[in-house]
């Protein structure tokens, strides 16, 4: 039995309970769709506790095909032990009550936080096999294209037990390869590739405004890689749920084309010579915390007076470009928010520390870094159409997903997506331990002190995995470690190619490896038995980050499943979190812990500053929707 991807949901457990659209559908029995965590715990337990009789995988699957059939709860929690038996046959990994409870929590529509290293991705297979069971399609997300791929080839043994076709949908697939990947019941991609797809699509059919008319012209229209590919958004199952609908939705996806608006050389340089004269807090004021930056009113005269040649004559957008050069010096750093690259530019994701080589910045100001790299200049593009996440997720017929950090930001997952957090309990006691959090007056006094601490854990045999913030950050301690001949490894975000290989060997005897921020995101870091003899894996943070989740993924890597391991935090006066409020100085070795306290405020500040702006991104996209909707232009 092979459903087809564009096949109807069939499911005897649709119900319709809200009016958003992303709400459409449920694929769990009425009485567990809206189910709290208590009764969630309870099903589990007896889905793992129900005796499967020893059959073969055809008749087990006919078993619970049979089933579901019923009305009956105790036939529900045996289709489900079947379905976990099949698992256990395929993959040889029988899920524990925990992974049932997420997988079913992922099928009522909501987000599953669960501890880093608990198995997300066995519970996204068995939601996954649920839906199916359902006839329902599923588009399988993930945070980066390794994860997408491992997880379809792991996948395939199980897939092919319930006859599902498995594809792939990867950033590097030729537009053949992409067409294709539709055809799969089973699709393992990344939401921006889905986006930028589902957008691509819209671009084709934008001139066909009326619905019937645009199904007529998807019906006939030739079998060329322009056709749309998307044939129904049943249900998204989202692993690295925080990472891929909050961190990923604070850019949107842009399609562009030539055109647009163009700068010269000429006036993109001048711009700059203008802005290296200026005076900080004299002419212009930085924002760090807000990344903003105001001009003075001494600031505004001296552009008005400052010399240049004809390029910059025109006093109605010198003000504007010189802004623009005050930015690209100011707010945008190498090995922070970009990094050069065959001599171009690539943003870099200030969370995951990923390289993002189909980005650009809007408004001239790539064209500026690149003048300020010495990069030769991109021509200008003109946008041809945009797309945010939120607008894109309210699609789907069905929404769910995974995290270990989700607390944080369920308020924004319900506001923005109706998607309610929920937690699932550990399977293994933590055994992690918490070295506390020591304070140093500068990076060199930090980083004399790293060392001393790297060469003693190293004589314990333990593992250690840093925790930069940057990786401007990563290649400073490691130029560092090297000059002291401390061996390591470097895994900064931007060689995607052996990631997984470098994270993988984290948890060896004796390793020590620099990671950028949550890099390495979703690979398991497997100890030597030397190591968890030895305490097990230490993560050690160079400073508090961003958001305090991003403390908790890095946090989460030690210590996973029952295996020991430790964590600490380093910190100095010159943490860039501390930039953006006042605090006296010289900082103390050992500030009170209402320092540290406050610390963990600013974090939850810098989130809740975050929040802000992809909620006013949002609001700014409904309310250039209703213009141009007025205007009859879309």
């Amino acid at each position: 039995m092979n459903h087809s991807g564009s096949r109807v949901i069939k499911s005897r457990f649709h119900r319709t309970g809200h009016t958003s659209s992303s709400q459409s559908f449920y694929l769990l029995p009425a009485p567990w769709h809206t189910a709290n965590a208590k009764t969630f715990e309870r099903i589990a337990k007896r889905v793992v506790n129900t005796q499967v009789r020893t059959l073969s995988i055809a008749e087990l699957l006919s078993d619970v095909k049979e089933r579901l059939s019923s009305n009956n709860e105790n036939d529900w929690v045996h289709a489900w032990a079947s379905l976990c038996e099949i698992m256990h046959q395929t993959l040889g990994m029988k899920p524990y009550w925990t992974q049932v409870m997420a997988a079913m929590i992922s099928l009522s529509q909501r987000i599953a936080e669960m501890d880093t290293g608990e198995g997300k991705s066995l519970s996204t297979l068995l939601a996954a096999g649920w839906a199916h069971l359902h006839y329902c399609p599923v588009h399988i997300i993930t945070a980066n294209d390794y994860l997408a791929e491992r997880d379809a080839l792991e996948s395939l043994p199980f897939a092919q037990a319930l006859n599902i076709k498995v594809t792939t949908l990867l950033s590097g697939d030729d537009p053949d390869t992409r067409e294709a990947a539709f055809s799969g019941e089973w699709i393992f991609t990344t939401g921006k590739e889905l986006v930028f797809e589902f957008l691509r699509d819209k671009l084709y059919l934008k001139d066909a405004t009326d619905p019937l008319r645009q199904a007529i012209q998807f019906m006939t229209s030739e079998k060329t890689v322009n056709r749309p590919v998307f044939k129904g958004l049943g249900l998204a199952l989202i692993d690295e749920a925080d990472s891929v609908l909050i961190d990923e939705a604070s850019t949107p996806c842009v399609i562009s084309g030539e055109g647009g608006i163009s700068w010269t050389t000429d006036e993109l340089k001048e711009a700059l010579v203008v802005a290296q004269q200026l005076i900080e807090n004299q002419h212009f004021t930085v924002h760090s915390a807000k990344r903003m930056l105001t001009l003075t009113d001494e600031g505004k005269a001296e552009i008005r007076h400052i010399e240049t040649s004809v390029a910059l004559v025109n006093r109605l957008y010198r003000q504007e470009l010189v802004m623009m050069a005050l930015k690209a010096l100011y707010l945008f750093n190498l090995g922070v928010e970009y990094v050069v690259q065959d001599d171009s530019i690539v943003i870099i994701d200030g969370l995951t520390g990923r390289p993002m080589p189909d980005r650009r910045w809007e408004q001239g100001l790539h064209e500026m870094i690149e003048i300020k790299e010495g990069c030769p200049l991109s021509p200008s593009r003109a946008t041809l159409g945009k797309l945010n996440y939120k607008q894109f997720f309210e699609h789907y017929a069905a929404l769910g997903g995974m995290t270990g950090t989700a607390l944080e930001i369920k308020k924004e997952l319900k506001d923005v997506y109706d998607l309610r957090v929920m937690r699932v309990p550990r399977y293994f006691p933590s055994k992690r331990v918490d070295k506390g959090v020591s304070w140093y007056f500068d990076a060199d006094t930090r980083n004399r002190d790293l060392i001393d601490k790297l060469k003693r854990y190293r004589k314990e045999g333990k593992a250690v995995l840093i925790g930069a913030p940057s990786i401007a950050v990563a290649n400073e301690l490691s130029l560092c470690l090297n000059t002291k001949n401390v061996a390591h490894q470097l895994l900064d975000g931007v060689q995607d190619a052996n990631e997984a290989e470098l994270i993988a060997q984290a948890g060896k005897e004796q390793q020590i490896t620099i990671a950028t921020s949550v890099a390495g995101r979703g690979t398991d870091i497997k100890l030597d038995d030397e190591v968890m003899q030895n305490g097990g894996l230490h993560v050690i943070l160079i400073g508090f980050l961003r958001f305090y989740r991003m403390d908790r993924q890095l946090i989460g890597r030690s210590a996973r499943q029952s295996d020991p391991g430790s964590f600490e935090i380093l910190c100095t006066a010159q943490d860039d979190i501390l930039d953006s409020f006042w605090y006296p100085k010289p900082i103390a070795r050992k500030p009170s812990r209402i320092f540290t306290h406050w610390l963990r405020f600013l974090q939850m500040r810098n989130e809740r500053q975050a929040r802000l702006a992809r909620k006013s991104l949002n609001k700014w996209e409904l309310d250039r929707r209703s213009w141009l909707s007025f205007l009859k232009i879309i």
